[in-house]
């Protein structure tokens, strides 16, 4: 589940986690929550800028995608919740499911800026950042592709 900051990406995986695959659901494995326990901070803890290097994101996605390929080993579902703004990152999370034979669905959610930078700074009480900064950080969106 990709897409910028304020999309809806957290709120959406939430509510579909629990309809995905064998009872109790699909596992929803959050971006924000890798990166502040790769910090040793508490779930809503403001980040500086400064969590956000390329270093500090290759570590979270690898993250994601060794607990995804262990979940998915295991015979559950896997929401993998993250901006994904770069193609790479998109690839290399789908190649994950095609390795080990499951299906994959990919979403990529977007919004107006305004929109997504308003839901940003409204944040309160859970583990997605509150930094509009991240909402407007990057404009890749990926190419509209059939689904497989």
């Amino acid at each position: 589940m990709g897409g910028l900051s304020g999309t809806g990406k957290s709120t959406l995986a939430a509510a579909l986690a629990p309809g995905f695959g064998p009872a109790p659901g699909a596992v929803n494995l959050r971006s924000d929550l890798e990166r502040k326990r790769l910090f040793a901070v508490a779930e809503t803890f403001r980040l500086p800028a400064q969590s956000y290097t390329p270093q500090a994101s290759a570590q979270v996605y690898a993250t994601l995608m060794r607990k995804a390929r262990a979940v998915l080993s295991a015979g559950q579902s896997v929401i993998a919740d993250a901006v994904y703004a770069a193609p790479e990152e998109r690839a290399a999370i789908e190649a994950a499911a095609a390795e080990l034979g499951v299906g994959f669905q990919g979403f990529w959610l977007s919004a107006a800026e305004e929109t997504l930078v308003a839901r940003v700074e409204r944040r309160r009480g859970d583990g997605s950042e509150r930094r509009p900064w991240r909402a407007a950080a990057s404009s890749s969106q990926p190419e509209a592709r059939p689904a497989h």
